[in-house]
């Protein structure tokens, strides 16, 4: 026998059933109801956060462009750090330096960012559920009895929503929950130094992060250094397809980085394709969960946070006419916006990931060039490689330089 929805609300309270249920109260999930109750206040949401508050632990660098001032505003108090350039070593060890006088980057406080933009979700009038994991869903009548664990009371629950939201990250239990297809992912791992040595203190004087390419060094991606001033500290990191925390050890050794300065570590994944399919009957997955993620910096807070305001409004639609059709909106939506530009950064990874170290050797050396290092830091771009290519395009006197570079990356 079916059961409607309004005989299901006799056997759960108001209290817990919601026109949306968000899995995830990071970034991605908080912009995702904020963006939502903005177009609709009436929309009843329900945030599941597993941990006991959002942005902890850290699991993220904080290494936003300055593009992150398109989908939020930074305070002050969440800044460590402001990126004005970069320095890329080849295989060699070779550097390529590229220095602006402007602000490129920030070196964000997860913990504070992610609250904040949490709180800002629930002051709209989303419920916050902290220390609560979603364990599975089951759909009757067109709506899913979802069944939580309250952690700090070690009590499963049920509670009931008409949609759900997967924003919980690559490793998504959302996804899994639901048989979306798989996706390849990295395994990412970073160690937080004390900068006490001379040699450190001027690299967080310099505000410059650094990327370190070569097969030997992290085959399947690069190995970065980031200066976090405002906590005198220089996160080391790298991410491959296996072995991450041996490459490290290697690093630590050839950098000859003393170990008792070391004063905390993180793992985790990173998407390293998009998720081929990203809306199921009444669940949609946004950000990391999607693999909505740029392959060549890994980073996905700021393409999120996009795809969050794309997916809110194909929810409003779903939910002011009570019809999941209207869903593909998000998909169709997606594949306009934010779809084509990271094909093409996967593009570009898959190109730099197939060259030897002999040939990335030469192709930094190649850009080690005064004209393209002036057009690097006038048209560089950190979430896009469009901008770049277009107005190169528009300079056909660099054309060669750069065919230069590129030839010797074929040879």
């Amino acid at each position: 026998m079916r059961i409607s929805f309004k005989v299901l609300l006799v056997f759960v309270s108001m209290k817990t059933s919601y026109d949306l249920v968000i899995v995830g109260a990071g970034p991605v999930g908080s912009t995702l109801a904020t963006q939502l109750l903005k177009l609709n206040e009436n929309v009843r949401i329900c945030i599941l956060e597993e941990h006991a508050k959002a942005g902890t632990p850290q699991q993220c660098s904080g290494l936003f462009s300055k593009n992150i001032n398109d989908v939020a505003t930074l305070q002050k108090k969440e800044i460590i750090a402001e990126i004005k350039g970069a320095d890329f070593y080849s295989p060699l060890r070779s550097p390529l330096e590229i220095k602006t006088k402007q602000i490129q980057a920030y070196v964000v406080d997860r913990t504070l960012f992610d609250y904040r933009l949490a709180k800002e979700a629930e002051s709209l009038g989303a419920k916050m559920m902290i220390n609560t994991a979603f364990l599975g869903a089951k759909k009757i009548d067109d709506v899913y009895r979802i069944k939580i664990l309250d952690k700090k009371q070690n009590k499963t629950k049920t509670i009931v929503a008409k949609y759900i939201a997967g924003c919980d990250g690559a490793t998504s239990t959302v996804a899994k929950t639901f048989s979306f297809p798989k996706m390849e992912s990295l395994y990412s791992y970073a160690i937080f130094v004390d900068a006490k040595t001379t040699k450190d203190k001027e690299f967080i004087k310099n505000n410059n992060v650094a990327l370190y390419v070569g097969k030997k060094t992290a085959p399947d991606f690069f190995l970065w250094k980031i200066p976090r001033a405002g906590e005198n500290t220089i996160e080391i990191g790298l991410a491959s397809k296996k072995n991450p925390v041996f490459l490290m050890d290697k690093f630590i050794r050839e950098e000859k980085i003393n170990k008792s300065n070391i004063s905390a570590k993180m793992g985790g994944l990173i998407p390293f394709e998009l998720r081929s399919k990203i809306v199921k009957e009444g669940v949609v997955l946004v950000g990391d969960a999607a693999g909505q993620v740029k392959a060549t910096t890994g980073g996905g807070v700021i393409w999120g946070m996009k795809c969050a305001g794309i997916a809110a409004k194909a929810l409003n639609k779903t939910i002011e006419q009570d019809n999941s059709k209207y869903l593909g909106t998000y998909v169709c939506e997606f594949n306009k916006k934010a779809k084509p530009e990271l094909k093409r950064l996967k593009l570009a990874r898959t190109f730099l990931n197939s060259r030897s170290d002999r040939q990335m050797n030469l192709v930094l050396k190649s850009l080690n060039n005064k004209k393209i290092i002036e057009f690097i830091k006038e048209n560089g771009d950190m979430d896009s490689i469009t901008p770049a290519v277009v107005s190169l395009l528009k300079k056909p006197q660099l054309w060669s330089v750069f065919a230069k570079a590129i030839f010797r990356s074929l040879i």
